[in-house]
């Protein structure tokens, strides 16, 4: 029916076949592992730089805010007056 031959050449293409498969699917898995983990990194160091600079922000904001309230306090501005806050 098949010679030896070929017998041997499929049974070898077979078992070389399903070792690249396997060494295929184990290299796939581990790279996705590593991508999981350096996106999980990522993302904590953009949501920490973010946190940060909203902080900064704000407490930008309320400085200036409370150096307003202190002009219009002391009498400096009045709240009505647009070109003096422009300038301000």
């Amino acid at each position: 029916m098949f010679s030896l031959r070929t017998i041997l050449l499929v049974a070898s293409i077979v078992q070389v076949t399903v070792i690249t498969v396997a060494v295929t699917l184990i290299a796939l898995r581990g790279g996705q592992t590593a991508v999981n983990s350096l996106v999980n990194s990522l993302l904590v160091e953009v949501d920490t730089r973010v946190h940060s600079q909203i902080r900064s922000l704000l407490v930008e904001a309320e400085q200036v805010n409370g150096v307003n309230k202190a002009a219009v306090d002391s009498g400096l501005l009045r709240i009505g007056d647009r070109d003096r806050w422009r300038q301000h």
